[in-house]
């Protein structure tokens, strides 16, 4: 089965397909993106963003410029108890560039929209990046964000992940 007929049989009747310009990013010191326009992958590759600093600021404003898109997609970094340890003293890059994506989609007026790593790369297995044509050999950060973009044009918004109840009934302000 095609990507594009996979979406169009998850769709509810009378759903409209998705026909966005979609920047997907999986963010890391090594960050791969990709763009879909609909359901047709257009472009990908990996960004060295081992340091943010304006070298890498700059280099992700000319990767929003590639295209008139419409949305952006990628993935979201939880800190879990079980890793607590793993990131003791840890700078904790991936969120600080997730940060950063986000400033330049609110600066450009692009809605974005956050997935779990884990709901990507569950769905979109090596196998189908490879049967929809997607398998780019030597780009593993690009094809985590083509899984992201996959995911998010198959399945749509899932703006409200499961999260964890507020304890505190405090507001600020």
């Amino acid at each position: 089965m095609t990507f594009q007929e996979l979406v169009e049989r998850s769709r509810k009747p009378g759903e409209s397909p998705y026909t966005g310009t979609l920047l997907s990013i999986d963010p890391g010191h090594t960050t791969g993106w990709c763009v879909f326009e609909g359901v047709h992958l257009k472009d990908y590759g990996q960004l060295n963003t081992d340091v943010i600093d304006a070298q890498t600021l700059k280099e992700l404003n000319l990767l929003f410029d590639r295209f008139p898109l419409t949305e952006c997609v990628f993935e979201d970094y939880r800190v879990y108890k079980w890793r607590l340890e793993q990131h003791s003293f840890s700078d904790l890059h991936t969120p600080k560039l997730i940060g950063a994506i986000q400033t330049v989609c609110l600066l450009r007026g692009i809605e974005y929209h956050k997935q779990p790593a884990s709901v990507a790369k569950q769905f979109v297995t090596d196998d189908k990046l490879k049967e929809w044509g997607f398998w780019k050999a030597g780009q593993r950060h690009a094809r985590d964000a083509i899984r992201h973009a996959c995911y998010f044009i198959t399945f749509g918004r899932k703006e409200e992940w499961p999260k964890r109840p507020r304890k505190s009934g405090k507001t600020v302000g």
